[in-house]
């Protein structure tokens, strides 16, 4: 099992093709017909469990999602965090893009990583 991720809709649609330039799955929210939808963030976090993908998002309810989702047993894939108004700047495709490649490599093909330290916890963006 290898990390996955989904990528929300407020992100750079060019995040998720760079993402699998560097020869990782990814896909956007645009990419499946779900872009400019107001698609909610319950739901979308549903959708990455299902899928199987940590979700990548600049939406500040996810934190709370996260901590709702955690207090009633409920499982997610993970969820990697950045606050809007500093990943939406120039440049912060890639800042996002090696976030991502560097828990990839992290993490590789070792399902127990994965499960430890991304699934069920939110990890907080930051320029590595």
């Amino acid at each position: 099992m290898v990390i996955k991720f989904l990528i929300d809709e407020q992100i750079n649609v060019r995040v998720a093709p760079e993402l699998r330039a560097k020869g990782l799955e990814a896909v956007s929210v645009h990419e499946l017909g779900l872009g400019n939808q107001s698609y909610k963030d319950a739901p979308l976090l549903e959708l990455a469990t299902s899928r199987g993908e940590t979700i990548l998002t600049l939406d500040k309810d996810f934190p709370r999602l996260h901590a709702e989702w955690m207090e009633i047993g409920k499982n997610h894939c993970g969820i990697f965090y950045g606050e809007t108004s500093k990943y939406q700047r120039t440049g912060a495709i890639g800042i996002l893009v090696n976030f991502c490649v560097e828990w990839a490599q992290l993490i590789g093909d070792d399902d127990e990583i994965l499960k430890q330290f991304v699934y069920n916890q939110i990890e907080y963006i930051r320029e590595l």
